[in-house]
């Protein structure tokens, strides 16, 4: 369903969703604490379209998307309207493991901006604080520039010399940059490659200690407009460290 701040809410059922032209989007899909999927194609319906049907009130300009497991997320009314109802995974029905029969698939934005199970959107007049902006996450989701130490682990042992690997992301923007930097050393490059925007970038760098014990390993990356601004990014949206502990 369509409703709250609209004329006539409207009723759809998965039969009438099959029947509106369809969209592919490419799209990973980043969470954050880190972890991004692979860019997949979805299929599905244009919220752009359903929201052509129906009228909006005056001053609408969010909705709340309630998922049938109880999660719930607001979105202001442009992100919704490029946004997609996604009922494909590359060209398969959406398992409910991923989401199915329907989730919601938006670009640049972070997985809590993403539902998945969709039951119902209700759009308002102002936007609402759900479990992840409680959580002091941002209130619009949208995707900073990410990177992942994915090799070593944390806490792992080593012996030098040591090649540090993972993942970076920033949506639909290409990354043009990942750094590592060892306790307070200096910020140092990696090789990075990326396929296409959508696509996760991987980055490698080796790394030769001078001295044995505990290190703190952290990583940052970049799109087109530069790295994160200060020394390292406090927030948890786009700083990731390791603990590595180098043996003699």
């Amino acid at each position: 369903m369509l409703g709250g701040s609209v004329t006539i809410p409207l009723m759809l059922s998965y039969a009438d969703l099959l029947a509106i032209p369809a969209v592919e989007i490419a799209c990973a899909v980043a969470c954050a604490g880190h972890q991004t999927s692979e860019s997949a194609i979805w299929q599905g319906t244009p919220l752009s379209a359903l929201l052509d049907e129906v009228d909006l009130n005056a001053g609408t300009n969010s909705a709340q998307v309630y998922a049938a497991d109880g999660y719930r997320t607001s979105l202001d009314l442009a992100a919704l309207k490029q946004a997609v109802l996604a009922y494909q995974l590359n060209g398969r029905t959406l398992e409910p493991e991923d989401g199915g029969p329907v989730r919601l698939i938006l670009p640049n934005h972070y997985g809590y901006k993403m539902p998945k199970w969709i039951q119902r959107i209700m759009l308002a007049e102002s936007s609402q604080a759900n479990t992840w902006e409680q959580r002091s996450e941002s209130s619009s989701g949208y995707i900073q520039p990410i990177a992942a130490i994915l090799n070593p682990r944390h806490r792992a042992r080593l012996t030098a010399p040591i090649e540090f690997s993972g993942t970076a992301f920033a949506g639909s923007r290409p990354i043009t940059g990942v750094e590592i930097r060892v306790d307070e050393g200096p910020w140092m490059p990696a090789a990075v490659e990326q396929q296409s925007p959508h696509t996760l970038a991987r980055w490698s760098i080796q790394w030769t200690p001078h001295v044995p014990g505990e290190h703190l390993i952290q990583a940052r990356a970049a799109d087109q407009t530069g790295f994160p601004p200060g020394d390292f990014p406090a927030s948890a949206l786009t700083a990731y460290a390791i603990v590595v502990h180098v043996e003699e």
